[in-house]
C-alpha cells in the first residue's frame, strides 16, 4: 500500500457517512471500491492538512498523486469497457469527462506542486466536485441505462475481469475498506502482473506518445521498469527487493544519460523557446534519483521511487513534453534526418531491447485502435 497507514488516520465512520449520505452505491462492486478508494484518499488529504504535516515528512500528498494515478488507470478501464460493448449512448460525453480528470492528474503530479499548499487545497476540492457531482451523477445516469436495458452490468464485469480482457489491480486494503463499509462480500481478488498490458494501460490513459520514435521507444523502457520495480516490491524476500532496486538505479542512469542527450538535442535543432527550463525540470528529476541512491536502507526506497518516477512519467512527459510535440510537428521533417544521421553516425544509442519492446507495444496499441 503506498499511503503509509500511521499517517493516514482516517476514520471509517466517516468514509461510511459520505458514502451513504450522497447514495453513492452503485451496486457494481469493482466500481464501488474503487469510489470508496477515492473517498479515503480525500479524507487522508484532508487529515494532513488540518494537522498541520503539510510541510512534515509524513506528509502524504507525494503518495497520494501516485494513488491517483493508479485509479485513473483501472476504474476509466472498467467503465469505459462496459459503455463500449453496451453502446451506452453518452459514451463520448462520459469519457470527456474522463480526459478532464486524467489532465488534471497530469498537470498536478509536477514535483514542483508537491509541497505547494494551494495546488493540495485545489486537488481536495476537485477531487470532491468530481465525487459529488461526476459519481453522483453520472455514474448513477449509466447504471440507471444498464438496469433499464435489463443488462447484467456484474456478470459482464466479471468476465472481463476473470478473463484478464481489462487488467485490474486491487489491493488488501482497498477489498478490506469495501467491505467494511458496504457490509458486502468482495467476491473475486485481482492483482495483474502483465507487464505489457500494465505498459499499455498507462501509455494510452495518459497520452504518453510524443511523435518521436526514440523518445518513445527510451520512455516505454522506463515505463516498463517503473512497473517491474512496483511488482518486485511483493516479492517476500528483502535481497530480491533491493536487488530489483539496484537494477533500477543502473538503468536510471542510462536512461537519463540517453534521453536527456537526444532530447536536448533536438531542442537545440528545434530552437525549442523553453529549453533552459526544461533542462532544468531534467536536473531536478536526476537529482531526486541521486538522493533517493543515498536513502538504500529506508525501507520505503523501493515504494517512493515508484511514487516518483510514475509522478515523472505523467506530470513532464504526459504534460509537459505535449509543447515539445506541437513544436516537433512544425519541425518533423529537419527532426527525422537529424534524429536518422545521429543514429548512424552511433551518437544516438538504439538498444535492441528497447527496439523490440517498442515494436510490440506499438503492434499491441495498434491493434487496440482497430479493435
Amino acid at each position: 500500500m503506498s499511503v503509509q497507514e500511521k499517517n493516514s488516520k482516517v476514520q471509517i465512520g466517516k468514509i461510511k457517512t459520505l458514502w451513504k449520505e450522497n447514495d453513492l452505491y452503485l451496486g457494481i462492486p469493482i466500481i464501488d471500491l474503487h469510489h470508496i478508494w477515492l473517498i479515503y484518499l480525500i479524507l487522508v488529504l484532508e487529515n494532513d492538512m488540518a494537522l498541520g504535516k503539510f510541510e512534515s515528512e509524513s506528509y502524504n500528498f507525494h503518495n497520494i498523486s501516485s494513488e491517483l494515478i493508479n485509479f485513473t488507470i483501472n476504474h476509466f478501464a472498467v467503465e469505459e469497457e462496459l459503455f463500449h460493448k453496451y453502446k451506452y449512448p453518452i459514451t463520448q460525453d462520459h469519457i470527456n469527462q474522463h480526459v478532464l480528470f486524467v489532465n488534471y492528474i497530469k498537470e498536478n503530479t509536477v514535483v514542483g506542486k508537491l509541497k505547494n499548499r494551494n495546488v493540495v487545497e485545489e486537488t481536495i476540492l476537485f477531487l470532491k466536485n468530481w465525487l459529488f457531482e461526476h459519481i453522483h451523477e453520472e455514474d448513477t445516469n449509466y447504471n440507471k441505462y444498464f438496469k433499464s436495458k435489463d443488462i447484467d452490468v456484474n456478470e459482464f464485469v466479471i468476465k472481463l475481469i476473470e478473463r484478464e480482457i481489462v487488467k485490474i489491480k486491487t489491493t488488501d486494503k482497498q477489498i478490506q475498506l469495501y467491505k467494511i463499509v458496504t457490509g458486502l462480500p468482495f467476491e473475486f481478488h485481482v492483482q495483474s502482473k502483465d507487464v505489457a498490458t500494465e505498459v499499455i494501460k498507462f501509455w494510452k490513459t495518459f497520452k504518453l506518445g510524443i511523435g518521436i520514435p526514440i523518445l518513445n521507444m527510451q520512455n516505454l523502457w522506463l515505463l516498463k521498469l517503473v512497473i517491474e520495480l512496483e511488482y518486485s516490491l511483493d516479492d517476500p524476500s528483502p535481497i530480491m527487493r533491493k536487488a530489483a532496486i539496484v537494477k533500477l538505479f543502473k538503468e536510471l542512469d542510462i536512461y537519463f544519460y540517453e534521453h536527456f542527450l537526444v532530447e536536448e538535442s533536438i531542442m537545440r535543432v528545434m530552437s525549442y523557446p523553453d529549453k533552459i527550463e526544461h533542462i532544468k525540470k531534467h536536473e531536478s528529476i536526476k537529482d531526486l534519483i541521486k538522493l533517493r541512491k543515498s536513502q538504500m536502507e529506508d525501507r520505503q526506497l523501493g515504494r517512493n521511487l515508484v511514487v516518483d518516477l510514475k509522478n515523472w512519467l505523467v506530470s513532464h512527459i504526459g504534460f509537459e513534453d505535449k509543447t515539445f510535440k506541437k513544436i516537433y510537428l512544425k519541425n518533423q521533417k529537419k527532426v527525422q534526418e537529424y534524429v536518422k544521421q545521429n543514429i548512424i553516425d552511433k551518437k544516438f544509442v538504439i538498444h535492441p531491447h528497447q527496439l523490440n519492446l517498442y515494436s510490440v507495444i506499438k503492434v499491441m496499441l495498434e491493434s487496440d485502435a482497430e479493435g
